[in-house]
């Protein structure tokens, strides 16, 4: 099973219209996504609104409302709004969501999120399961993923504040000379060596500004949602689908709108696990989502640990020479050439 699985999802891309092509065109690329930062409180705050809409969506569902008159019942988001005003004219509410998630920023956590709706109303669909357990799985993971996010911010907050701190010594250092009664600026423009001096402290101030920065974003979490392949798949199977073609919908749906699924071997491996063993396939799947997200928390936990200690580097190599060509070095020269103008005045 595990080698049919992935050709059925491969021949169903293949084998899609023209049309749903060009509509896959219009979504953002896959790296784009994952390699999109924004602030943990954008992050999270996508995340947190599109759990919002799915659990509501699921909840009006299960009291009995259509699909399409629980959509108008969201509210004034903007996801809801946006497919409401969508569904004023006939059509599939599908289609209405697709539509909307296209139209959104591309590279923002909310389109993220909101397309982990969207692959999720479309899997649903196709494979008649019920539409509002499906949406309240996607929620528990959109709310356990902005929780991930909130864990990796505080962890990550010394860490951020210490960058930005050790970036100002080299600065701290012309004001320390200058409280001291130093002409620092003065040495440092006004004499050749003091010039170098400027401009290599400088030069290597910069550099470890950008280097910090560039440790702190890559210990930001990708906008990416893990377990959500294992999630989807178990949706898949709960409306009668066959494990094959379970897998087979699941990876078009998601390629067809530029999503990057995480572990979809993983997916094939549980499969094949399901049927030797005779358990239930859905169970299995749901507890490796909630493995996966469990794991990149404490994976993103540990790279925010470890930031601070990596963080010596540019503040080693970068930061304290800086501090003594803009701070130490106008104060040597200062002291050098009085000695020297003294010692020539006294012979």
């Amino acid at each position: 099973m595990t080698d049919a699985l992935p050709s059925a999802g491969v021949s169903d891309a293949r084998s899609r219209p023209s049309s749903q092509t060009a509509h896959a065109s219009r979504r953002p690329s896959t790296t784009a996504i994952r390699r999109h930062r924004r602030t943990s409180e954008q992050r999270i705050d996508g995340m947190v609104d599109a759990a919002r809409v799915a659990q509501r969506l699921a909840v009006f569902m299960r009291a009995g409302l259509s699909p399409r008159a629980a959509w108008h019942h969201l509210g004034d988001s903007p996801l809801p709004r946006a497919v409401s005003a969508r569904l004023q004219h006939p059509g599939d509410i599908g289609a209405a969501i697709d539509d909307t998630v296209a139209s959104m920023d591309d590279e923002s956590p909310e389109a993220v999120a909101a397309s982990a709706i969207a692959v999720c109303w479309a899997v649903a669909s196709q494979a008649g399961a019920p539409l509002a357990p499906a949406l309240s799985a996607i929620a528990d993971g959109l709310r356990d993923a902005a929780a991930t996010e909130r864990d990796i911010d505080v962890a990550l907050a010394g860490p951020k504040a210490t960058a930005k701190l050790v970036t100002l010594l080299p600065l701290a250092g012309i004001g320390f000379g200058a409280a001291l009664g130093f002409d620092t600026i003065g040495v440092l423009l006004g004499t050749p060596v003091g010039l170098v001096s400027a401009l290599s402290g400088v030069v290597l101030m910069m550099l470890g500004r950008r280097w910090s920065n560039r440790l702190v974003e890559r210990a930001q979490p990708a906008s990416t949602l893990p377990g959500l392949a294992h999630e989807l798949v178990a949706i898949a199977l709960s409306g009668g689908a066959a494990p094959a073609r379970a897998f087979d919908t699941v990876s078009a749906e998601a390629r067809r709108r530029g999503i990057h699924l995480e572990g979809l071997d993983s997916v094939s491996e549980v499969l094949e696990l399901s049927a030797r063993a005779g358990a239930p396939a859905a169970l299995l799947l749901r507890g490796d989502a909630t493995e996966r997200r469990l794991d990149r928390r404490a994976e993103s936990q540990r790279q925010a640990a470890t930031l601070a200690v990596r963080l010596m580097l540019p503040m080693g190599i970068c930061v304290l020479p800086a501090f003594m060509l803009l701070g130490v070095v106008p104060m040597v020269i200062t002291v050098v050439g009085t000695t020297m103008g003294a010692g020539g005045v006294g012979a």
